[in-house]
């Protein structure tokens, strides 16, 4: 099944299509299966193992305690690890699997939950990059991933699964499910709290979430997590095992003296220079917090000597960016894979070749390499450190990349670096507010300012100069105070503007305004001014048939503001001299003509219950053909494709939904939260496919500046 089809569906659907369908993830899964029951270290056999046989057989509440006496170091895991792993060894005693010691069919029960985890990641990595080939190929076969979960025996891999999952609820907006997979996150490994900061830096400026949502969340989250801990939190045995180990106690060891009582210890530094960086952007997406977890984690495993298990927490995020990034750092992932596996076959912590120590017997106690190597003579420690200084060098140049691609390139761009500009154009009541209004449901409210040619009108309503002149006139309205505000806008700069009220027909005081990442000008004359004009990044402008904008302007006139009907006719009629000659000649400036106008089988006045069409025009060198063809599978919907020398003319006619339109948005890779930071508000019908339109264009003209990175097939 296509990465186009498959990413789209339900995560069941898609784990279902890869078992029956995928034969690569099939070879994956066995051979995961296979190794899982036939090898482990010592920290499986004879720490975690034996600690989850005592909580399974009685000793559950008192399990920590006892077992600190005679191994502190037995199970560093909060109690949701506990929970997961001895209902999998539960379920296995119901099978057979006996109390001994460690066997095969034991193995296979207590790696099942962290197979489990494994494909969850997998299925988060699908469903955020749209390429099943490449994660597949990337992820489900990463030998690091393998090593460390199948072979080495570490359960980093729940962790890391459940703090995926909450990222992706977080990402698709289901705040209370990412709250709670972030507290069982929590409650499964301690570092999960690394995540926190970043994570709250980013909802605070993305998500435009409600204080007493934000409150309740932040309650709930921290209850659950106290609740997940409370059977085991009051005993001293617990905390030392879990909080106070001599792993985590690592973090403090990597230091220099400054003077002759204080440290400079690396790893709070750095992680507060990563935190300072993140918070001091101006724009921030998924992208970028993805980056700066990756960053938080491979902090932790630069500064510290680190166990094997340590760097799975980077591993699905190093692997987003390889291939999110068209594979630009693949060379130097690879190399950090090479070199991981060099420096741990060489440590004289190695497990190998005792991982086999169940098939057989005598590699529990067989010797590893360094103490061979070691035992011929060779100067084995200067090897060590040099492969260490390589895998550490391997891993700071992958995090500065990283960093490079994912932030410093990104800002250099339109709609990262400055405000992107979108202009709106058209005669009184073509549609321009509402589609304005569909754009910024589109790139979000936050994100978006909206300017109105209406407040720079010369007079307010009444004034007698009206009597000799329409709105629709350029010497109506001050234009070039417009191309003022916009210029300092796009440069960053705030302004004082004034509003119009239709209601009353007066002017509002001036009030300080702010550029934002997308700004809109709606007006007549939004582009009858040549620097105007060429000032903006898109040009829409909105065109109905005159019977049906007439129709639009009367209903909205003399429902919405208050005006006679009479008089509302009078005052189409009188602009019509002006319309023609300074508005609707604007369209040939347009990169986009959005007209809705009747179909053949409409009856001459326009109502709610007709059927219209839409017609979009716009250069024939903009390829629309994706878009269309996008559209062209939703039932109902009839396609019109005309194409000349000069432009190219496309024609809806039909219903869809707003799920249907998303669907196509999804199907083409334009993922606004990419773009712009948050999850789009998609509409039905015509102006759902015009907001179709403009994110179309604005992808396409990204593309070409080389923001937008492509996904090639790894």
């Amino acid at each position: 099944m296509s990465n186009s089809v498959l990413h789209q569906r339900s995560s069941k659907d898609v784990l279902f299509a890869l078992l029956k369908q995928n034969r690569s993830f099939q070879i994956g899964l066995g051979l995961k299966l296979v190794i899982g029951s036939l090898f482990a270290s010592a920290y499986l056999t004879e720490l975690f193992s034996p600690f989850i046989r005592s909580a399974i057989n009685g000793d559950l509440w008192q399990v920590y305690r006892n077992f600190y006496a005679v191994k502190p170091n037995a199970f560093p895991y909060p109690p949701v690890m506990l929970y997961i792993l001895s209902a999998s060894r539960f379920i296995g005693s119901i099978f057979g699997v006996t109390s001994g010691p460690a066997s095969f069919t034991d193995l296979f029960f207590i790696r099942l939950p962290l197979l489990f985890g494994d494909i969850v990641v997998l299925l988060v990595l699908i469903k955020w990059l749209r390429n099943v080939k490449a994660v597949v190929k990337w992820y489900w076969f990463n030998p690091i991933v393998i090593y460390i979960t199948y072979i080495h025996g570490q359960l980093d891999i729940l962790p890391t699964a459940f703090l995926c999952l909450s990222l992706y609820y977080l990402f698709t907006n289901r705040f209370y499910h990412f709250v709670v997979f972030l507290a069982i996150a929590c409650a499964t490994k301690f570092h999960i709290v690394l995540a926190i900061p970043l994570l709250a830096i980013y909802i605070y400026r993305i998500k435009q979430l409600d204080n007493k949502v934000l409150l309740r969340g932040s309650l709930f989250f921290f209850g659950l997590v106290l609740a997940l801990n409370c059977p085991f939190m009051f005993q001293d045995g617990y905390i030392k095992m879990v909080y106070q180990n001599a792993e985590q106690n690592k973090v403090f060891e990597s230091f220099f003296n400054l003077f002759d009582n204080y440290r400079f210890i690396f790893v709070p530094a750095a992680y507060m220079v990563i935190l300072y960086l993140m918070f001091q952007l101006k724009f921030i997406n998924k992208d970028i917090l993805l980056i700066f977890l990756a960053l938080s984690f491979g902090i932790i495993t630069f500064f510290i000597v680190p166990s094997q298990g340590w760097y799975l927490w980077n591993m699905p995020f190093f692997i987003y960016f390889v291939i999110r990034f068209s594979a630009q750092e693949k060379y130097l992932f690879l190399l950090l894979n090479i070199t991981y596996f060099l420096f741990f076959i060489i440590s004289p912590k190695s497990d190998l070749p005792q991982v086999a120590q169940l098939i057989v017997a005598r590699a529990a106690s067989a010797g590893n390499l360094y103490s061979a190597l070691l035992a011929y003579g060779f100067n084995v420690d200067v090897v060590l450190q040099v492969m260490f200084t390589l895998l550490q060098t391997t891993l700071l140049l992958f995090c500065i990349s990283l960093f490079r691609l994912g932030i410093l390139q990104i800002r250099k761009y339109k709609i990262y670096s400055q405000p992107y500009l979108i202009g709106i154009c058209g005669d009184s009541a073509s549609g321009k507010t509402t589609l304005s209004n569909s754009i910024m449901d589109l790139l979000g409210t936050r994100n978006t300012l909206v300017l109105k040619g209406d407040d720079m009108h010369r007079w307010e309503r009444g004034h007698e100069k009206w009597e000799q002149i329409t709105h629709l006139n350029p010497k109506a309205n001050w234009l070039h105070r417009d191309l003022a505000d916009l210029t300092d806008l796009k440069a960053g700069k705030k302004i004082q503007r004034r509003s119009y009220n239709h209601t009353s027909g007066k002017f509002t005081e001036e009030v300080k305004v702010k550029a934002r990442r997308v700004i809109i000008y709606e007006g007549l004359h939004a582009f009858y001014l040549r620097e105007v004009s060429n000032i903006y990044d898109l040009k829409i402008f909105m065109s109905p048939s005159e019977e049906l904008r007439r129709y639009w302007k009367i209903q909205r006139d003399v429902n919405e503001r208050g005006h006679q009907y009479q008089d509302v006719v009078d005052a189409i009629d009188k602009r019509v001299p002006d319309a023609i000659g300074h508005i609707i000649d604007q369209q040939t400036e347009a990169d986009i003509v959005f007209s809705i106008i009747r179909s053949d089988s409409i009856g001459v006045n326009p109502s709610n219950d007709e059927k219209f069409a839409l017609r979009a025009t716009c250069a024939n060198d903009i390829y629309f053909e994706g878009l269309l063809d996008g559209l062209i599978n939703i039932a109902g919907l009839k396609i019109g494709h005309t194409i000349d020398r000069y432009k190219q003319v496309m024609t809806l006619e039909g219903d869809i939904g707003s799920t249907q339109v998303n669907e196509v948005a999804e199907s083409l890779q334009l993922n606004v939260e990419e773009l712009i930071g948050n999850a789009p508000l998609w509409q039905d019908n015509f102006y759902g496919v015009m907001q179709l339109f403009v994110l179309y264009y604005i992808f396409n003209n990204l593309k070409k500046t080389g923001v937008l990175l492509g996904q090639d097939e790894l």
